[in-house]
């Protein structure tokens, strides 16, 4: 994947003047670990299948990217390039400090799920997710620059999860439908 993250890298570079350095972004004053705790999944599983974080009040505020940046670079292309898998843009996002995406499950787009992420620190923001299996609750703390993640959705066993950072944190995801 260095290559991708080489591109990518001239992404972060473009955007990170073009946005990040002239954009004002005042967060909601959530406490972002009860937003993304255990007990508040619990609450929302009570009423429920979530398929997208922002469908309820209050369990979103990240912002979401241009995905022009990432048409300049076939970003898709890349991708397909290094892992032989065609797959669709479902979401390019900005996270600043203090800044969440709430439990959901995606249900409503079945399939393979690949997200790119960068982070200005290490261990300052994180993937949280429901083991669908053992219903553990864990949290995979981002490292410095790029990585990434992969994950499935499905109707039939239902993948909760969410995202919080008290950092910059830049994630683009790609999907594989069923």
């Amino acid at each position: 994947m260095k290559d991708v993250y080489k591109k990518l890298d001239s992404v972060l570079d473009s955007f990170e003047h073009d946005l990040i350095e002239r954009c004002e972004y005042v967060p909601h004053k959530y406490d972002i670990e009860d937003k993304l705790s255990a007990d508040n999944l619990f609450k929302i599983q009570k009423n429920g299948n979530l398929d997208k974080a922002n469908s309820i009040d209050d369990n979103d505020n990240r912002l979401i990217l241009d995905l022009s940046y990432l048409y300049g670079i076939d970003f898709k292309g890349l991708v397909e390039k290094e892992t032989g898998i065609k797959r669709k843009y479902s979401g390019f996002f900005w996270y600043p400090c203090d800044a969440f995406c709430g439990w959901h499950t995606n249900n409503n787009a079945e399939g393979e799920r690949m997200y790119f992420t960068w982070a200005a620190e290490s261990n300052k923001s994180f993937f949280r997710y429901q083991d669908p299996d053992t219903k553990e609750i864990i949290t995979d703390w981002d490292k410095k620059g790029w990585q990434y993640r992969k994950f499935n959705v499905s109707r039939s066993k239902s993948y909760w999860h969410c995202v919080g950072s008290k950092t910059n944190r830049i994630s683009i995801g790609l999907r594989l439908d069923k």
